[in-house]
């Protein structure tokens, strides 16, 4: 009997060790990428960053953004909604994490639970919700930079109603923020609110405040002491120029975009000179049209045709190449010149015969054919 209980005994230990929770907890988190780690120990989840470790004990950070779903063997409530997330069934993804926020006690258990809820609700046209749980977000962590990199992308259906309510509430707690990163954030976001609206005078009204934060910002960056280290300072972009004289010109303002950006060209980095010549030629273009001094509309075209191809001549793959191109022609046309009017249009044809500029390019070339033996038949 005793060599029987100490062989039972061998046979038992190792089966323990098996069943062990050690060994079977297998939480994992797989990223937007497709890459997956696994087994992990989540840690935590702040300022828009999770933070697990691996079974070798190497810790691991990833903004929240990367990750497509987390597995959490304890908390099938959360795991459910994840996947269910993943397979783009929102509704009941969220009742899964709002009963999963219920029995949450762990803090970043929540923090995940309102990201996912942020994310749902840009998903489902919810904008006006969404922005509701981000400000609350960066409220709860000071206006931290992973918490405003949280800032909703999505926004609701031109004229939505839930978009204007967005705009009500993010005008609202514009007025009492200090932080000029925070007010920056909600002034990007006021922006393509207020162009999704249609609502071109606002979005430029929110373009102009936000450049006013960006140059008072630079500026006391650099004056007085701070306790803490600096940052490395990165180099100047001018893209909140350039969408200001995006809208600038589809509210009609054409005189402001010449005035925004001509002073910039040479500033402009490489990135980001063929828009900016691109909006300053269709800006002289457009004030062609709208002036009754004939020399002053042939100086303006001009002017205009040579901001095109110079975008065509020296960045040739920008996506603004092929419409510099279309509208070189139509300065051409206007010029008089339908010779030259007419190799541009069959060069963009040609060489950027899959764009939409090509469709119009071809509809182009056939008006001025037509045109053209009409007026010799004449």
């Amino acid at each position: 009997m005793r060599t029987i209980v100490k062989i039972t005994c061998l046979v038992i230990l190792p089966i323990m060790l098996i069943v062990s929770p050690h060994t079977t907890v297998a939480d994992s988190v797989k990223l937007t990428n497709g890459l997956t780690y696994e087994p992990v120990k989540i840690k935590n989840v702040t300022d828009g960053i999770i933070c697990y470790r691996m079974a070798t004990g190497a810790i691991v950070t990833k903004p929240l953004t990367q990750v497509a779903c987390v597995t959490i063997t304890r908390d099938k409530d959360l795991t459910q909604a994840e996947k269910l997330l993943v397979e783009g069934k929102y509704a009941q993804a969220e009742k899964f994490y709002l009963k999963s926020l219920k029995k949450a006690v762990a803090p970043w258990k929540k923090n995940l639970i309102e990201y996912r809820l942020l994310v749902i609700n840009q998903l489902t046209g919810k904008i006006d919700k969404a922005v509701e749980i981000w400000l609350k977000i960066v409220d709860a962590s000071n206006a931290s930079i992973g918490t405003l990199a949280l800032c909703p992308k999505k926004l609701a259906p031109a004229k939505s109603p839930a978009n204007d309510r967005a705009i009500d509430i993010l005008e609202k707690k514009l007025k009492t923020v200090t932080s000029k990163p925070y007010s920056q954030a909600i002034l990007k976001l006021l922006v393509n609110l207020y162009e999704r609206q249609g609502n071109l005078e606002k979005a430029r009204q929110a373009a102009t405040r936000l450049l006013g934060k960006q140059h008072t910002q630079s500026t006391t960056a650099t004056s007085g002491e701070t306790s803490q280290p600096q940052q490395p300072i990165r180099q100047h972009s001018y893209e909140p120029q350039l969408r200001l004289a995006r809208i600038s010109l589809r509210a009609g303002r054409y005189n402001e975009v010449v005035s925004q950006l001509e002073p910039l060209l040479n500033k402009l980095s490489d990135k980001e000179l063929p828009e900016g010549l691109y909006l300053i030629g269709r800006a002289k273009l457009e004030l062609s049209k709208r002036t009754t001094d004939k020399d002053k509309a042939k100086k303006l075209l001009l002017e205009a045709g040579i901001k095109f191809m110079e975008v065509v001549s020296y960045f040739p793959h920008h996506s603004r190449a092929p419409w510099a191109l279309l509208l070189a022609g139509k300065v051409n046309q206007r010029l008089g010149n339908i010779t030259a009017a007419r190799k541009a249009y069959l060069t963009v044809i040609k060489q950027y015969n899959k764009s939409e500029a090509a469709k119009l390019a071809k509809k182009a070339i056939n008006l001025l054919t037509k045109t053209h033996s009409h007026s010799n038949s004449g």
